[in-house]
């Protein structure tokens, strides 16, 4: 600006003071600067005379060579007045007009219309004061407005417009705004959109910046409206929006050319190196994928740069965990960041008098040599230009002589501009970089965690399928909020209900083990009215995540649950269940960890059922507990270790036990399908956990002594016609099985060597004694054999009776050599005694032997002793006999016979028939005649090969073929048989047995279809079945 024609502005106020009656002569209407503010109304016309101007006018916000922001535009006015006293505060936000006349008219003049945001007293000599007004848009009113509030499920431009409006209507607050849009369907709705600590104009312009968009500012100016005219916002997303200027040709000129209209005297034109291409990638946790965006600017200069460079310059940026939901979205706004790039790559700074040059609009340069013969073919190539940014510097015309001197070179000579253009071919977007790096509009970024509150509906956990829960914040404003504020301007606002109806879902890590994998790691969700951690990933407000639960309130000093009863709405008071306290048995040093869970429907006050795990690391007293109590205390299922101790709650009350306690009060299965041993031995602490050499020491003493006991009862012909050596008893031989069993170790080359079991055996294993009680019935089955083996006696009681029912015959043997000379009773042999009853022993089928090495005593200490028998009676001994045969007597002796008695008395004939006990006859059942086999559908099926084997060794004992009506025939064994069945052709086989359970009437054969095999199973392989 000429500094001379400013002088006049920097004028000491009594130099000033003689311009007064010149200012009395001569009104606005005649002057560069006209200023209409509401004081007219209360001072009279002018009021205000301004003096100079000093401003800017940009698009979007964009910061001044002072750094300071400049939303839109920023006009400093100095102005002089006659009111001395006038009040500074009640101008504060009241609306002004500034005209500004142009070169087109001097009655239409260019209005800017503002509000004041600053009024300063500069100085006064009590007949002349010098004010300064600072005239900004209502938009810049937000900078001063603060919130922290959440937007959910709302599009971007939803949000500006809930933004805007807030406060509408209030004092002189009249805000107006339009979109330009060239398609508002690209803005799609957000999840969450969090304004956290911002000014509500930080807040939108994040918002623009990263969706492109950018504004300004038109004006209209009314001096017979109280609000002096208008002022509109305009926010746009392309080119087309922008207008062209009033004064759409401009001429470049030298500077001091006197011209009829406003022109350019300065153009400096910049190009800068930048990026070439932007690439973005961002995590999709949703999606469990990146997705990666690019854009490459190839405009010819962009590809003329690349290729001068011989390299692409690449931004990459990571703009935060789900930035935007697919790849198109990503490379729209890697657009957008490369537009952003190219506006700045290539721009221009112009200077002159064009007094119309407004931001938005575009004007056409003319006579510049540089653009006189441009490139037609050259998309770049333009003569039009897009202004960006204007800078205003005038003054005005006060004295009154200089009213005269009106023409276009002294108009020009009082005012001046700066402009930054750009092409008009360039795709225009607002800075997002200072060109340092440094973000113009960044987010918030949140240091460290925040509190909330777990909201939900009705029920006591609100959930997703992915572990997720919706929380509300403290700052957070609303009917249900926790400070019970509702948020001044409710509409369009995401309120504070307290329920799930706002929130997004939010993540949860496990408190419990912090892991997490595919359909495995730790599930412990927090329930609703809890206060929780919350983290955000990479300092995001928008992407928080929950990391722990906390405890609040105030707990009793000695006993549970919280001393706080009215809480903020939603929130419960949670006092930890163990605790540090003072009476008997709270009062311990913090011993006890853990967790305890809580019944659903208790979730509020806790006085449930629940399950707990406990560490009590108390002194010396060291005890784990696992419990599960489906009411309060009820201790339903229990499994303690260690110092086994009483607890209820808080309290560790009396000791219990030492070691291991597992109890509960309804059904309990312990089931192991490779074995299990249950031991009372002692084993250190490196032991192998299926490590059984005790009572592999003891099942050898007892195969020893079975063996040595069989063999001589073999030696003394104790045993049967058909039985088996002592070494293949089948006791002995499952003495021997079950020996090695228990002895086995892990397979050669596996990882580790270890003691295993090769079958599922139960064993048990004492060194002190095996104690099983009941106070009603035991019942102790084996499907095959049961060995009960002593070292030393075998008791067996019974208060009432004992029933011994054998199939294939008992052998009772006795060795007859005592081993104990302390025993009271050295007789060794076998003894039957009833002390009361009859003593019966029968041969119903066969013979019965008694034989002695010595004497046989038969007497009766008080009746009479019979001896009968259908067909004879014979007593022999030495050759002598006496034989009883149908009625006869007969006597014989080698030797002498003598008959003696005190008298000898031979009466008539005589006969007594003996009364013989009624034997039971063995019943003659029907067995089996044939081998009938039917499919599914109840066909015949022939040709079907039968083998059955016994059940116990797999004995071979019948094989047939079936006929055309599906039978085969049996012949009959000499003795009712278990046995096991095989039918089938060589594509498959199905196994059967006999029907044990039938009764000797019953002559159906209850199959038990088996499964197809190709190879067959083991009992076809033992008897040759793999031909069938």
């Amino acid at each position: 600006m000429n500094m001379d024609a400013l002088a006049l502005a920097t004028q000491s106020l009594p130099e000033l003071a003689s311009l007064v009656a010149e200012l009395v002569s001569g009104r606005q209407t005649d002057r560069l600067l006209r200023l209409h503010t509401p004081l007219d109304a209360h001072y009279g016309p002018d009021t205000l005379i301004p003096e100079t101007l000093i401003g800017s006018e940009v698009l979007g916000t964009q910061a001044d060579s002072a750094q300071v922001a400049i939303t839109g535009y920023r006009l400093e006015i100095t102005a002089l007045s006659y009111q001395s006293d006038i009040p500074l505060t009640p101008a504060l936000g009241q609306p002004v007009l500034l005209e500004l006349l142009t070169a087109q008219s001097r009655t239409e003049l260019r209005p800017f219309h503002g509000y004041i945001t600053r009024f300063e007293r500069i100085a006064s000599d009590g007949g002349l004061t010098r004010y300064k007004l600072t005239i900004e848009p209502w938009l810049s009113l937000l900078r001063h407005r603060r919130d922290s509030t959440i937007y959910q499920d709302m599009s971007v431009i939803d949000i500006i417009n809930a933004v805007l409006k807030d406060g509408a209507g209030e004092g002189a607050y009249i805000p107006a705004w339009k979109f330009d849009l060239i398609d508002p369907s690209i803005y799609t709705k957000r999840s969450l959109t969090t304004q956290y600590n911002e000014t509500d104009l930080d807040f939108i312009n994040r918002l623009m910046s990263k969706e492109g968009l950018y504004y300004w500012f038109t004006h209209e100016g009314d001096t017979s409206s109280p609000q002096l005219g208008s002022h509109t916002l305009v926010i746009a997303d392309h080119n087309s929006a922008f207008t062209e200027n009033p004064q759409a040709s401009v001429r470049y000129t030298q500077s001091g050319t006197v011209l009829p209209e406003d022109s350019i005297d300065s153009w400096h034109e910049h190009y800068r190196a930048a990026p070439h291409r932007v690439e973005t990638v961002t995590w999709d946790y949703r999606a469990n994928q990146i997705h990666q965006s690019q854009y490459q600017d190839n405009s010819p200069s962009a590809n003329s740069n690349q290729q001068h460079l011989g390299y692409t310059l690449t931004q990459q940026d990571s703009p935060g965990q789900y930035a935007y939901h697919d790849s198109a979205e990503g490379e729209r706004y890697a657009r957008i960041a490369m537009d952003a790039i190219h506006t700045r790559r290539h721009d221009i700074t112009a200077a002159g008098t064009v007094r119309t040059a407004t931001p938005g609009s575009t004007i056409t340069l003319t006579d510049h040599p540089a653009y006189a013969n441009i490139d037609t073919n050259d998309h770049e190539a333009t003569t039009t230009f897009l202004i960006t940014r204007v800078t205003h510097q005038a003054h005005n015309n006060l004295i009154a002589h200089q009213r005269h001197d009106s023409g276009n070179n002294s108009e020009q000579t009082r005012y001046r501009n700066t402009l930054t253009l750009i092409p008009d071919t360039t795709t225009y977007r607002p800075q997002t970089e200072d060109g340092h790096g440094k973000r113009l509009h960044p987010k918030p970024t949140v240091s460290g965690q925040q509190t909330a509150i777990v909201v939900g509906n009705d029920d006591p956990i609100h959930t997703d399928r992915d572990h997720r829960i919706k929380i509300q914040y403290h700052w957070q404003r609303g009917d249900l909020s926790h400070s019970r504020l509702s948020h001044p301007y409710a509409d369009d606002h995401t309120a504070a209900p307290g329920d799930a109806t706002t929130g997004t879902w939010v993540r949860v890590s496990s408190s419990l083990a912090p892991t997490a994998g595919d359909n495995w790691g730790s599930v412990h969700l927090p329930r609703v009215g809890q206060e929780v951690l919350v983290d955000f990933i990479d300092g995001d407000i928008d992407r928080p995540i929950v990391i722990a639960s906390l405890y609040n309130g105030q707990g009793q000093d000695n006993a549970a649950h919280n001393q706080i009863a009215g809480t903020a709405p939603t929130a419960t008071a949670n006092a930890t269940s163990w605790f540090t306290g003072s009476e008997d048995g709270h009062n311990h040093a913090a011993t006890l960890s853990g967790i305890k869970t809580q019944q659903l429907a208790n979730s509020q006050d806790g006085t449930g059922g629940y399950n707990q795990l406990v560490f009590d690391d108390t002194a010396k007293q060291s005890r784990l507990s696992l419990q599960q109590h489906e009411a309060q205390h009820t201790g339903d299922s229990e499994l303690n270790l260690g110092q086994l101790t009483h607890q209820s709650d808080n309290q560790r009350l009396n000791p219990t036990g030492f070691g291991l306690e597992l109890k509960t009060r309804h059904s309990a299965a312990v089931r192991a399908g490779s074995g299990l041993l249950i031991s009372s031995d002692q084993q250190p602490v490196n032991g192998m956990q299926m490590d059984s050499r005790p009572a592999q020491a003891i099942i050898s003493r007892q195969h020893e002594l079975n063996t040595a006991l069989a063999q001589s009862a073999d030696t003394h012909q104790a045993k049967g016609t058909n039985d088996p050596t002592a070494d293949k008893l089948t006791a002995i031989k499952q003495l021997d099985h079950s020996q090695q069993v228990i002895s086995q170790q892990t397979p050669t080359g596996t990882s580790n060597d270890i003691a295993t079991y090769s079958e599922p055996h139960l064993q048990l294993s004492s060194p002190a004694g095996i104690l099983a009680a009941t106070a009603t019935n035991a019942v102790v089955t084996a499907g095959n054999t049961s060995n009960l083996t002593a070292e030393q006696d075998i008791s067996v009681s019974s208060q009432a009776q004992q029933h011994h029912a054998v199939k294939d015959g008992i052998r009772l043997f006795t060795q007859g050599t005592a081993t104990d000379s302390a025993k009271p009773n050295q007789e060794t042999g076998i003894s039957i005694h009833a002390a009361q009853g009859k003593l019966s022993s029968q041969s119903q089928s066969g013979n019965t032997h008694i034989n002695a090495s010595k004497d046989v005593y038969i007497a009766s200490t008080e009746q009479t002793i019979t001896i009968a028998a259908p067909q004879h009676v014979l007593l022999t001994s030495g050759g002598g006999y006496i034989k009883l045969e149908g009625g006869n007597i007969e006597v014989h002796g080698p030797g002498v016979m003598a008959f003696k008695g005190s008298l000898t008395e031979l009466a008539g004939a005589g006969s007594a028939n003996p009364v013989l006990p009624e034997l039971p006859k063995t019943q003659d059942y029907q067995h089996a005649k044939q081998i009938v086999v039917m499919s599914m559908e109840g066909t015949a099926l022939d040709s079907m090969a039968i083998t059955l084997v016994t059940r116990m060794d797999k004995t071979g004992l019948y094989q047939a073929t079936t006929d055309s009506s599906g039978v085969a025939p049996l012949h009959e064994l000499d003795n009712a048989t278990q046995y096991a069945g095989i039918a089938g052709r060589i594509e498959w086989s199905s196994v059967f047995a006999d029907n044990e359970s039938a009764t000797a009437d019953d002559g159906d054969l209850e199959e038990d279809p088996g499964e197809s095999s190709e190879n067959g199973r083991e009992e076809e392989q033992l008897v040759g079945g793999t031909a069938i």
